[in-house]
């Protein structure tokens, strides 16, 4: 039976505000350590230890079910794990240095293939580096969570992330550091009603429990790929395996994943590995073998004797990839040689838990390093930024001296004194040195990369400075004006009018620099001499709504997009392909590829399939939209096959989206858990019916409604693709999430579109925003009917009840639709146009229109609660039923 409760015996749980006490290893391991054993060596050790103590302690009591109580969190009312995607805090952030460069010298080199001359310098970027999208993500929900709660106590358990900067910057924000002393995290300071931020890392589950019990605030930001470990040890759990933890055990992710753990052992590398596996064949001296790990490596009680006869694989995200994957197959080999390949199932369990952007910054190192006997291509030396006590950046620089290439990994800009031409930098075993005559004479080529951890203005900082070494004369690099837009709030600073914007926040954008002829708005003069001509009317709908002054804004625009709208197309031998996430019908490992997918995807819940079928549907009508387009005047497809920008792009854009649709259709037969047959009539119903988004074929209309869509489906994917990766299917958070960043590439077109009117026309732009707005962004899949569902749930409509379990799961719901508005409000700077008249009334009602939205989603989120639930059947998966 579950309890739904830890033991009421247990120090931290009966009160105690500090996580710490004595523990007793019933398998009699040593208390220290000495002679020829390993010595692990970290600042924090001691609350390392201490909170490894109360995740050991509870790690073999079963009855506590960890992934139910983290789903029960979602139902207190007092946890988020969702972005909002504040403009004003995307835009402090920023401001502050710590997101991606805009404008900097690493914008510039993204531009030039990654690689900047200056003077005798050579400068090579690694293809990844940097921010990856867990850090930003959790840097940002943390940046708005201040901003959500200004007048609360902000507390944070631990470091954000692993970069002293922008954990400073969070302190100068008073958020609080939990801090104790002798190994004990201290939150007497913390109380019920104060918000508390846990970090990409994560954080155990006794400190959440303890968080829930004092009723405070929680805003979750830990990293899904995190959270996918956990539900990997989780699994091994419940299955009785132990869990071999490749990892560091004073790190607070395996910190954090050995509290949802049951029986587990970490391993640090391969060595340690290869001593395990051998134990495990061929027995070996008990006590040695706890001597060796000690008490902080593994679970209380562990006995090498019984509980390594099940054993799983799981490991911290950011090791390195290599020794991962080693390890993986020395332990599958070792249980088949004592089980034999017939009982390998039975004794190990494995699940890819290495993290794709960890991976993918390793990746770029390596192939960075790779052309040392090219003389074009050799580097001289490689300069490594990220926080000394990041994981992920001290492979980074392993990597590059395994290449025996001279390796210098430092912080911060700080550790580069100019003067002496001198660098502090860390050595990968841990060891701070100082190397003096650091920068030699001559021309140098330097390869730079960073941690996941890093901002890129970390590593602009330290460049100005290898440069200000070798060039006494140089100044520094003049940030020039980008295409990026910044927000309304940072008023000060803001780019020359003109310039349009990449999605904030979104991902990495080619930064285009603005035609000379754009860099002063003017505002085009009303054609006097044109007589208005009023829109048509058809079977009572506006059609061609657009005045004729308008028209030929919209008809001089071809440029435009040939400049800025159709270069964010990608080439279709650059676009990923719904065969690369499936498993290859070619292979003859093609129906146990389909067992494993259909294993991963039993961990899925119903009503996540509901709305992963409801995202699937709404991408398969693209006959709809490519439709919806082309009635747009002045910009759509005359003949079918135009070789105008806007021919081009409507043409392209969807051959990009078509892939969506087809992925998803695929991946959803081959689990075997959708009704295939009542989703193909859906789908076939829907674009039967069409759409009517009330765009009355004016582009002005038609362009903010497709850059409201284009975010909103963003968002309702990204969602989809952390929570397939926290259910453990991390194939399907692959997929999602790859369309999710095509989502994005083509929201930054729409956009752009939209902030181009907003130049050439700002008052028109102004009413065809509020226009939009009044009429309420409908969504694309709103008339799908499956022929089924009113007649077995009498007077429910399907497009709603999906609505309803999309909004119940946090994958969309009307707090995401206010915060588009709020986005857009933002981006196009409607508080500060100068605009009269009827435009000046748009205007007002748009900037009072997110609140009042908001009051009603309220009301109507109270009524919801008070009233009664009911079962909903649901023909795409078997007529199985949900509460609603």
């Amino acid at each position: 039976m579950r309890c739904t409760s830890l033991p009421q015996q247990n120090n931290f749980l009966s009160g105690n505000s500090r996580l710490a006490g004595a523990r007793t290893n019933t398998a009699a391991a040593p208390t220290s350590r000495h002679g020829s054993m390993v010595v692990r060596a970290a600042a924090d050790v001691d609350a390392a230890k201490a909170v490894l103590d109360k995740a050991a302690a509870e790690s073999d009591v079963r009855d506590f079910d960890p992934r139910a109580f983290r789903r029960s969190l979602n139902k207190t009312g007092r946890y988020t794990r969702n972005v909002t995607n504040d403009a004003n805090s995307l835009a402090l952030m920023e401001d502050h240095g710590v997101g991606y460069s805009t404008s900097g010298l690493v914008a510039q080199m993204r531009e030039q293939g990654n690689e900047w001359k200056q003077g005798n310098v050579t400068v090579k970027l690694a293809e990844a580096y940097g921010f990856c999208w867990g850090v930003e993500r959790a840097v940002q929900m943390a940046y708005e969570a201040r901003k959500a709660y200004p007048n609360q106590r902000l507390h944070i358990t631990n470091e954000i992330i692993h970069n002293p900067g922008v954990n400073q910057r969070l302190k100068e924000m008073d958020v609080q550091f939990i801090e104790g002393a002798e190994g004990e995290k201290d939150f007497s300071n913390v109380k019920q009603g104060d918000v508390v931020i846990l970090p990409a890392f994560g954080a155990s589950v006794q400190e959440m429990k303890l968080l829930n019990d004092r009723e405070v605030q929680i805003v979750d930001t830990t990293c899904p790929w995190v959270s996918k470990v956990w539900n990997a040890v989780d699994n091994q759990a419940r299955k009785g395996h132990t869990s071999i933890i490749h990892g560091k055990w004073a790190h607070e992710e395996t910190i954090a994943t050995a509290s949802f753990a049951g029986k587990y052992l970490v391993v640090k590398d391969l060595k340690e590995a290869e001593y395990v596996c051998n134990y495990i064949l061929n027995g070996g001296d008990r006590n040695e073998f706890l001597t060796k790990f000690g008490e902080n490596a593994m679970s209380v009680g562990l006995d090498p004797e019984l509980d390594l006869d099940q054993v799983g694989m799981a490991n911290q995200t950011t090791m390195l990839k290599g020794e991962t994957e080693a390890i993986g197959k020395l332990l599958e080999k070792t249980m088949m040689t004592k089980y034999g390949p017939a009982e390998l199932n039975n004794h190990f369990m494995v699940m890819d838990t290495i993290c794709d952007a960890t991976q993918e910054r390793q990746d770029a190192v390596y192939d960075m390093t790779a052309k040392q006997d090219v003389p074009e291509e050799k580097l001289d030396m490689m300069l490594v930024v990220g926080g000394f006590n990041s994981s992920n950046t001290s492979h980074l620089q392993e990597i590059g001296e395994m290449k025996g290439i001279p390796s210098f990994w430092v912080d911060s800009a700080a550790r580069v004194d100019v003067a002496a031409n001198k660098i502090t930098h860390k050595l990968a075993h841990g060891e701070l040195v100082e190397t003096a005559c650091w920068l030699p004479e001559g021309p140098l080529t330097i390869g730079v990369t960073s941690g996941a951890s890093t901002p890129d203005k970390a590593v602009e900082d330290v460049l100005d400075r290898v440069f200000k070494i070798k060039d006494p004369c140089f100044s520094s690099l003049n940030p020039r004006t980008s295409y990026i837009k910044m927000s309304a709030a940072r008023a000060s600073v803001k780019l020359q009018a003109g310039n349009s914007s990449s999605a904030l926040g979104g991902a990495r954008v080619r930064s285009i620099r603005p035609r000379p002829s754009r860099l002063a708005v003017v505002r085009p003069q009303a054609v006097a001499a044109t007589t208005k001509q009023g829109p048509i009317i058809l079977n009572g709908q506006i059609l061609h709504s657009i005045e004729p002054h308008r028209l030929e804004i919209v008809n001089g625009m071809s440029d435009f997009a040939a400049e800025h709208v159709v270069p964010l197309l990608k080439p279709v031998d650059k676009c990923w392909q719904p065969q690369d996430f499936l498993p290859d019908p070619e292979s003859p490992d093609f129906l146990d590829a389909v067992h494993e997918l259909r294993e991963r995807s039993n961990n899925l819940p119903d009503d996540y399939f509901i709305t992963l079928i409801g995202d699937m549907i709404t991408e398969e009508a693209l006959p709809t939209y490519m439709a919806m387009l082309n009635t747009l005047d002045g910009v759509r497809d005359e003949t079918g096959a135009s070789p105008t920008p806007w021919g081009q792009w409507t043409r392209a854009w969807v051959a990009e989206e078509n892939r969506h649709g087809d992925l998803m259709n695929k991946y959803c037969w081959l689990t075997g858990r959708v009704n295939m047959r009542a989703v193909e009539v859906t789908i076939q119903n829907l674009i039967g019916s069409g759409m009517d988004p009330k765009t009355e074929n004016n582009p002005y209309l038609g362009f903010v409604y497709t850059s409201f869509q284009e975010r909103a489906t963003k968002i309702s994917h990204g969602n989809t693709a952390r929570q397939a990766i926290e259910y453990g299917d991390d194939v399907l958070g692959k997929i999602c999430g790859a369309i999710a960043s095509d989502e994005s590439r083509h929201e930054i077109a729409y956009t752009r579109i939209v902030d181009e009117l907003f130049v050439r026309d700002t008052e028109g732009a102004v009413l065809a925003f509020a226009d939009m707005m009044r009429k309420q962004i409908v969504m694309p899949a709103h008339l799908m009917d499956d022929m089924e569902h009113g007649a077995k749930n009498p007077g429910r409509n399907l497009f709603e009840d999906f609505s309803e379990v999309a909004e119940k799961l946090e994958v969309y719901n009307a707090e995401d639709y206010v915060s588009i508005m709020e986005h857009l409000i933002d981006r196009w700077e409607i508080s500060s146009r100068n605009v009269s008249g009827e435009a000046a009334e748009a205007q007002e009602y748009l900037m009072k229109l997110p609140q009042r939205i908001r009051k009603l989603a309220e009301r109507a989120g109270a009524r919801k609660a008070k009233a009664p639930k009911k079962e909903v059947a649901f023909s795409w998966i078997f007529d199985k039923k949900l509460v609603i």
